[in-house]
């Protein structure tokens, strides 16, 4: 049965292709699973080559090759297969722009998405909210993940074009993971020092990559819990980024509570995320992205509005959103502590 794509002006074909976009998203799986994009790297290759390098069933293996094609992914000539641009920038784990690792996670987490109906019935998550950490294997997979999306889509790049920390000493990155934010942040601004601030098994991986920017002299790996350790401090600016929406409306509150008395007077605080309009629905990838959370930590994906009364009632100033070129599902708010004591409001 041939998928129509989303395109279609026929309403019933379009829903179809919604129905069905887990056969796409499959084959895009199972492709970076196999190896099938680093093997044909440069020139390409036959069909039959790759899968005797592979060691895949021939025919199996062309009819992956052909959905790949017909996903936009791979370009045909003849019987030889090589990838499209798009992929060799993103989907070749040799590319500095990879998304592999993040790809493989998703993959890892597919047989639970069966549990959706369940935990819309029960409200209780699929699994506990460990955060990836039980399982060394599968923390190293979601860390790496977070690291592939964060220089694959841009957002680390363009985060020290965004706000100007110029003046700034010290950084805390709160639930850093990778570090990837506060390298970038690090490299924009030469008098820069940065502290990430995660669990253990994330730090595993953040120390790695760290190392592989040759930052270790200007980052700290400090391992907590960012809701219940001690933060340190005082800091000049605070980077809280894809956390909010793991949490609560309380937790989150506590959260900036705990960031206001860890920085310095005029000290920012930077908050990047899904920042959703006032009917939850806007930008769409975040209405979808809410139902992870509410499979994997019982979270949300919280409005603008919301997340600056937090903030307002913390005793935060300004609060400007700011878009990340690139990519509409995400984007930043930057707010400041006053410069002179300013009694927080009770919370």
């Amino acid at each position: 049965m041939n998928r129509p794509p989303a395109t279609s002006k026929n309403p019933a074909e379009r829903l179809l292709a919604q129905a069905f976009a887990y056969e796409g998203a499959r084959a895009l799986q199972a492709a970076v699973l196999l190896g099938v994009f680093d093997r044909l790297v440069g020139r390409g290759a036959l069909a039959r080559d790759v899968a005797s390098a592979l060691g895949t069933d021939p025919r199996a293996l062309v009819l992956l090759l052909d959905a790949l094609v017909g996903l936009g992914l791979l370009e045909k000539r003849g019987a030889r297969y090589t990838n499209a641009p798009d992929t060799r920038r993103f989907l070749v784990s040799t590319s500095p722009l990879s998304l592999c690792e993040l790809i493989r996670f998703a993959s890892n987490r597919f047989a639970e998405w069966a549990a959706l109906p369940g935990v819309v019935r029960t409200g209780k998550q699929v699994r506990p909210h460990d955060m990836f950490q039980l399982d060394p294997a599968e923390t190293r997979a979601f860390i790496l993940g977070m690291h592939n999306l964060a220089v694959g889509r841009g957002d680390a790049l363009q985060l020290p074009r965004l706000v100007d920390l110029s003046r700034a000493r010290r950084l805390v990155d709160l639930g850093g993971g990778p570090g990837t934010y506060a390298i970038h942040l690090c490299k924009a601004n030469p008098k820069l020092r940065a502290t990430v601030i995660d669990f253990r098994g994330s730090l595993v991986v953040a120390r790695e990559v760290i190392g592989r920017y040759r930052m270790g002299k200007r980052i700290t790996l400090r391992p907590g819990n960012i809701l219940t350790d001690p933060l340190g401090g005082p800091y000049d600016a605070a980077l809280v980024s894809n956390i909010i929406h793991g949490e609560n409306d309380e937790t989150n509150r506590h959260l900036f509570a705990r960031v206001y008395d860890a920085l310095t007077p005029g000290g920012t605080l930077i908050v990047k995320d899904h920042l959703m309009d006032r009917s939850l629905t806007s930008p769409a990838s975040g209405a979808v992205f809410a139902l992870t959370m509410l499979m994997y930590t019982g979270g949300r994906c919280y409005g603008l509005h919301e997340i600056r009364a937090w903030l307002h009632a913390t005793g935060f100033h300004g609060a400007r959103k700011r878009r990340i070129p690139g990519t509409t599902s995400v984007a930043i708010l930057v707010a400041r502590k006053p410069t002179v004591d300013n009694p927080r409001r009770p919370r």
